[in-house]
């Protein structure tokens, strides 16, 4: 078939914490071809390129999932729950299964923002910002829980998930 370069960002992408839902909108998501609406504009003229969510901006990649104000809610909140966020994670410390669990996160909220931006647009339907970052902890610790039905490689890390998870009152 040929040579094909190695990319470093494959591992954390489709790594065994992340559901593969949120894999694929990210493979996506970091190859810069999600069809936000500038990018649609290149190659269909929009008549509406504002950001669905915030209704301040242009919709790109860059302003949906970091700049929007939608987008900075989840983030804060991400942050209260795991103290890390989305420009931090390649800085994440911890152990292995902490650093994976960190990337799971990271790419359940780009899911959930890309999947609130398409409610809102294709649905008009809001989803408020406490309900995509319930969502968001819910499956990756539901992930968490049945990974360690299998393998118990990261069992050192449920108890410090799920002791965030209830000390912020969501469960």
């Amino acid at each position: 078939m040929g040579e094909h370069e190695k990319v470093e960002w494959a591992k954390v992408i489709w790594a065994r914490t992340n559901i593969p839902r949120h894999a694929i909108v990210n493979w996506v998501f970091i190859q810069h071809k999600l069809p936000t609406k500038i990018r649609l504009n290149k190659y269909y003229h929009q008549e509406d390129t504002t950001c669905h969510l915030c209704k301040t901006a242009i919709e790109d990649e860059q302003h949906l999932f970091f700049n929007c104000d939608y987008a900075k809610d989840v983030w804060r909140e991400i942050k209260q729950w795991w103290n890390l966020t989305p420009q931090e994670m390649h800085k994440a410390r911890g152990t292995k299964g902490e650093k994976q669990i960190t990337s799971a996160i990271v790419l359940a909220a780009i899911n959930h923002i890309w999947s609130a931006r398409n409610h809102a647009l294709f649905r008009s339907i809001h989803t408020p910002t406490r309900q995509t970052v319930t969502q968001i902890k819910e499956q990756v610790i539901h992930r968490i829980l049945y990974l360690n039905t299998i393998s118990r490689k990261i069992i050192h890390c449920i108890d410090s998930i799920l002791k965030l998870y209830r000390k912020k009152g969501d469960l």
